[in-house]
């Protein structure tokens, strides 16, 4: 399970939509910065291939992103791994909520904020930013069987993106520009299906997906 582009960055207030064609920088030095483990939930690993969007999750914008995973059994989340640009200094906490599904994000059912993020570079860069591995330890959350959304939004200063494929796992991806407020999918805002590149990592009983499963839109 895994998971491109080449356009000039014009940081905007609000996502639009556009097209453009991977490029990486340099392939030299490059780190696969992920950790195989039993305890994946769900993975849905970043590659470089597989990149299309960075789409924006940050507080001060009001930003958020959910996806989908689904669950056999109820379970805590420990541990969160995803990719993203941050435009200024790495944050340090992140807002992570867990939320029912009403085919698209539905109320909160469990949240907490993390000020434990481990931030590495992978080596790569993408719309002149580098592209981080963000390693994120999480007081364990609870998730019901079933299916849920994983929401996540940065905490502080400056305008961030979570990294996204094209579709391919399971439902697409949804944004909130009102902090959770309401929710709209990613097809709706950017004219395309994203899925977030992410790796939930468990605390108890076992998850399994239910199928195998932005930046340039500023421009």
């Amino acid at each position: 399970m895994s998971a491109l582009i080449l356009c000039l960055v014009i940081l905007q207030e609000a996502p639009l939509s556009a097209p453009a064609t991977p490029s990486a920088v340099s392939d030299v030095g490059h780190q696969d910065l992920q950790i195989a483990s039993e305890d994946w939930l769900c993975s849905q690993a970043f590659t470089y291939e597989s990149l299309e969007n960075g789409l924006g999750f940050s507080q001060n914008n009001g930003w958020m992103m959910a996806d989908d995973f689904y669950s056999m059994y109820s379970w805590n989340l420990f541990r969160v791994e995803i990719w993203a640009i941050y435009s200024e200094s790495s944050p340090q906490s992140i807002l992570i909520q867990i939320r029912s599904d009403l085919s698209g994000p539905g109320s909160v059912i469990d949240s907490g904020t993390s000020n434990s993020m481990n931030h590495q570079d992978t080596g790569y860069s993408q719309w002149g930013y580098p592209l981080w591995y963000s390693d994120i330890s999480v007081f364990p959350l609870e998730f019901p069987a079933g299916k849920s959304w994983l929401a996540l939004q940065t905490i502080g200063t400056g305008n961030n993106f979570w990294l996204a494929a094209d579709q391919q796992w399971a439902d697409m991806s949804y944004f909130s520009s009102s902090n959770g407020g309401s929710w709209s999918s990613s097809q709706s805002v950017w004219g395309t299906p994203y899925e977030q590149f992410m790796i939930l990592n468990r605390y108890s009983p076992a998850l399994e997906r239910n199928s195998w499963g932005g930046i340039k839109a500023l421009f």
